[in-house]
């Protein structure tokens, strides 16, 4: 855990878990809301350790592939209305996910 300046509004220096990520295979997803409904949004991914230090970069570094592909997975994920905050787990998998979200009755996307 690390403490840096967030640099915007008036808030307080926030502490934040600075680390870096693993290879491997691991699922990405985000829940958006549609105003009547919310979707969860996902797809499987080959996930990178990044290759350089980034010091200045005081978050979680990860890098990862969509496993559809590059293109494919960012056009189907922008088309399914995927977000920008995403979460990224190498300890579940999209099934899981996929029975998860049956259970709470929520819409599933898995691109």
């Amino acid at each position: 855990v690390e403490v840096h300046p967030l640099g915007i509004g008036d808030r307080e220096d926030p502490a934040r878990l600075v680390f870096d990520g693993t290879d491997g295979d691991a699922v990405n997803l985000t829940v958006s809301d549609f105003g009547d409904q919310f979707k969860l949004v996902m797809y499987e991914v080959d996930g990178k350790k990044p290759a350089e230090a980034a010091p200045k970069l005081p978050v979680a570094r990860q890098l990862w592939t969509p496993k559809p592909g590059f293109y494919e997975g960012v056009q189907k994920w922008i088309e399914n209305g995927g977000g920008h905050h995403t979460v990224l787990s190498f300890a579940v998998t999209a099934e899981q996910i996929e029975d998860f979200a049956k259970m709470v009755g929520l819409k599933t996307v898995k691109i």
